[in-house]
Parts: structure tokens; C-alpha cells; sequence
């Protein structure tokens, strides 16, 4: 069962450059450099923190999952499919710190493609998508360079994934 809570903007950095309003460092330096200081704020507002459990199913593949972006901090989620033909789930990516996960339920209204299971206990930053689009339309300027690293991160992702199916053939 998930536990969620309100991401605290006030996070110390214990010890990181400055003070930083995400969990950890490794987050904020995904932000940090691309963001000012009170964009980071602006967007981080619009993340909420949770948790869950190994072997915790996020969603299933055919499921329509609520629009919701997940951003990895700690732990490890499995991406896999089933088909007809295999026995075993296909398994398409597993992912650790600083993955995000789910950015297409932001966009699309569809079933899921994938099935997304907790590999580990994980703690996970997540961006609604009412809160998404608030972000749009009150800061327009600020959306469009957000999108352009979620789009960044996510690409990278698929490359990797494409790459390691490419092995097989």
C-alpha cells in the first residue's frame, strides 16, 4: 500500500551545492543546471513523494492508468508485457534511480502497453496530470523546457531499450 505525502520544499541539502528543494542530490542535478532556483520551486511544487512496496504492481499492462508521471529516487521498477505466445512475461526494461516512468499517461488516454512492477521497496517522486497541465498553462515558458528534458530523459531510455533488443537479432 502506497504511503504519499507532500514533497517539503524546505529539504536540506545536508551537505549538497546550496540547498535544494529536491529529495536528492542526484535529482536536483537533473534540474539544477537546466532550471533556476525558483523554477526548480515551481516545478517541484507540482511533484508529490511516495512510496511502495516490493512487488507492489503499479499498474497493468492493458490498465488505463491515471495520468500520472512517476521520477524514480531510490529502488527499482520492472516494465514487462505478456504475450500469447511466451510462457514467461517479456521483460522490457528494469529501472533504477532517476528513471522516469509513466510520462505517456500525461499525454495519452490509452491502456497501458506495459505492466509496472516494484522490483524493490521504492521512493518515487510523481507529477499528476492536473498538475502537468496547471504547469502549462500558468507557465508556459517554463512547460515547454521541462518537456523538452522529460522528452530528453525518455528518449534516452527508449534508445537504451532499442539498443538492448537489437542484441537479440
Amino acid at each position: 500500500m502506497p504511503q504519499s505525502s507532500d514533497l517539503d520544499l524546505a529539504i536540506s541539502a545536508h551537505g549538497r551545492r546550496g540547498t535544494s528543494i529536491w529529495p536528492t542530490a542526484e535529482i536536483a542535478a537533473l534540474f539544477d543546471k537546466h532550471f533556476s532556483s525558483s523554477e526548480n520551486r515551481l516545478l517541484a511544487r507540482r511533484f508529490k513523494k511516495t512510496t511502495f512496496a516490493a512487488n507492489d504492481v503499479l499498474w497493468q499492462e492493458g490498465e488505463r492508468v491515471e495520468g500520472r508521471m512517476f521520477l524514480l529516487c531510490s529502488g527499482y521498477v520492472k516494465l514487462s508485457s505478456r504475450r500469447p505466445d511466451f510462457r514467461m512475461p517479456i521483460v522490457h526494461a528494469v529501472i533504477g534511480p532517476l528513471s522516469i516512468f509513466g510520462e505517456e499517461t500525461l499525454f495519452l488516454d490509452e491502456p497501458s502497453l506495459l505492466t509496472a512492477q516494484c522490483v524493490s521497496d521504492i521512493e518515487t517522486l510523481f507529477m499528476e496530470r492536473c498538475a502537468f497541465d496547471q504547469l502549462l498553462y500558468d507557465q508556459p515558458r517554463l512547460a515547454n523546457r521541462f518537456l523538452q528534458k522529460l522528452f530528453s530523459l525518455s528518449l534516452h531510455r527508449q534508445r537504451a531499450t532499442c539498443q538492448r533488443m537489437m542484441a537479440f537479432f
